[in-house]
């Protein structure tokens, strides 16, 4: 457990199922994971859920190299990114109802939209 944050792998799982809950709904960023995802969303929730315990708590969970994968994804745009942390940020606040836990994981979120789109066309 991270003791700075009380940041616990319930919180991520939490996180993650709520958020691609509303992904999965999402006009806007619903089509681009139905059209891309080459898995099922039960083996998608389970790396999402490594890769914020690799992120968040230190675990090396994750193996995968996110930048590559969102690379080959014709047509991603900033926009996309940009919905998706306003989409994320309020998964959190609603999910952990702590503002320390909601900064740390959003910094960490928006530190990742900013790499990725960079890589956007």
């Amino acid at each position: 457990m991270n003791t700075v944050f009380q940041i616990t792998s319930d919180d991520i799982k939490n996180i993650v199922e709520n958020f691609y809950a509303k992904v999965q709904v999402d006009p806007i960023l619903g089509p681009i994971f139905e059209n891309e995802m080459s898995e099922s969303w039960e083996c998608h929730l389970e790396k999402m859920n490594n890769f914020w315990a690799t992120v968040m708590l230190g675990k090396i969970l994750y193996h995968g190299n996110p930048i590559l994968i969102h690379r080959k994804i014709d047509g991603l745009n900033s926009e996309h990114f940009e919905h998706w942390l306003e989409l994320f940020k309020s998964t959190l606040i609603e999910t952990l109802n702590n503002d320390s836990k909601v900064q740390a994981f959003y910094q960490k979120a928006n530190n990742m939209s900013r790499v990725l789109k960079t890589i956007c066309k």
